[in-house]
């Protein structure tokens, strides 16, 4: 109800295009005040998906230019499990030589991923001419501070807007062609410099705190709890935390193969490096990677091989069975897979089984095979005839 009538203010406020600035700002206020009733609140997909049930607040040294407000809160499950961290922001927001004070919550998922913000009562976000955000800009906001990768990264202060031309435009940040055209995507226009602070103090030293937070009381049943978020970056955080920082448990080694068997090709390869150099010499960490490069597509299948080549030493077992599946691989896992095998100790039966593949009538196959057995040590008189120069 409230999003209808706060659209409704918005449309007559737009109209009262001959009205006296403060008409306009007398009206939005006196019908604001009935309509933010309910908080302003958006928010991104949620990394933990618990209910809260505890918070606490920490003083922290964040650096950054709310450093006065030190502030850190972090919210928790009934069984203690972090779900997300949130800042109260009290800041002023300057340009032109004015300032306008900016008051927001601000709030994280524990692997510094940025959640959402949400308004205190009666408080709305307005651009440079008074005019609130409508819907729309609110969600444009939330979709552009949920982005890590924005020219905003790069960039000064001062260079978010043009200097007035030469018809004396004082209030710059409300005039459209003020925002650099290259700028113009990645703020709310006529709100360029909220847009800017809310983006630096979403993605900066509060994010890395808040990591520092969660990797202090990081676990494998919380990185499972992480895997099982639908968001990639949540995926690649938990997956970039557990060689060096959590044991390589059943559970997560069963939640780090589901993630192999999967689609996104950026996750396959982080999963893929979160198994330990230690772990490839596990008996069942080989099982599972041989059962993925029979199974899986020809993308998962690169990696893992790649994966295998760092094997230094093959169980029995599992080398039988890439000797068996090798006239199943094809391209680049073949001639890799064969790399792999040059790392082994081979038998004489796995040798007739390789030499098989002598006969292929695929030429690529055949050839490589050729140049694997003769530079291995084979002794068999059988194979030596197969592989002599004619």
């Amino acid at each position: 109800m409230f999003g209808r009538v706060r659209m409704r203010v918005m449309a007559i406020f737009n109209r009262l295009t001959h009205s006296s600035l403060y008409v306009k700002i007398a009206i939005v206020f006196v019908v604001l005040s009935f309509v933010n009733a309910e908080r302003i609140k958006y928010f991104q997909p949620q990394t933990i998906l618990l209910q809260p049930h505890s918070t606490q607040v920490f003083s922290v040294d964040i650096n950054d230019s709310i450093s006065e407000s030190d502030l850190l809160y972090k919210v928790s499950s009934k069984d203690g499990t972090p779900i997300f961290f949130y800042r109260e922001v009290f800041t002023p927001v300057c340009f032109d030589n004015k300032c306008r004070p900016l008051t927001i919550n601000l709030y994280w998922n524990i692997t510094g991923r940025y959640l959402g913000f949400e308004l205190p009562e009666d408080e709305f976000l307005s651009k440079t001419d008074h005019e609130p955000f409508s819907v729309d800009v609110y969600e444009k906001l939330n979709q552009i501070l949920a982005t890590e990768s924005t020219p905003l990264a790069e960039i000064d202060y001062n260079q978010l807007t043009v200097k007035p031309n030469s018809h004396g435009l004082e209030d710059i940040d409300a005039i459209t062609s003020a925002t650099p055209q290259n700028l113009a995507p990645y703020v709310i226009e006529g709100a360029a410099y909220t847009t800017f602070k809310l983006w630096h103090l979403i993605h900066g030293a509060t994010k890395n705190q808040v990591q520092n937070f969660t990797i202090a009381e990081i676990s494998s049943e919380l990185i499972i709890k992480i895997l099982e978020s639908p968001i990639q970056a949540d995926k690649i955080w938990a997956l970039e935390h557990i060689d060096g920082y959590v044991d390589f448990t059943p559970n997560l080694k069963e939640k780090v193969f589901d993630l192999i068997k999967g689609e996104d090709y950026i996750v396959v390869e982080k999963a893929l490096d979160a198994i330990s150099e230690n772990e490839l010499d596990l008996y069942d960490v080989q099982q599972l990677l041989m059962k993925a490069l029979i199974q899986e597509n020809y993308n998962v299948k690169i990696r893992v091989i790649e994966k295998m080549e760092n094997c230094d030493f093959l169980k029995d077992s599992v080398k039988i069975e890439l000797v068996e599946n090798l006239g199943s691989l094809n391209g680049q896992v073949f001639k890799k897979a064969l790399s792999v095998l040059e790392k082994q100790e081979l038998t004489s039966e796995m040798y007739y089984k390789i030499a098989a593949l002598l006969e292929s009538e695929n030429s690529f196959i055949s050839n490589s095979i050729k140049a694997f057995l003769k530079n291995e040590n084979v002794k068999e008189p059988q194979i030596l005839s197969l592989i002599k120069d004619e």
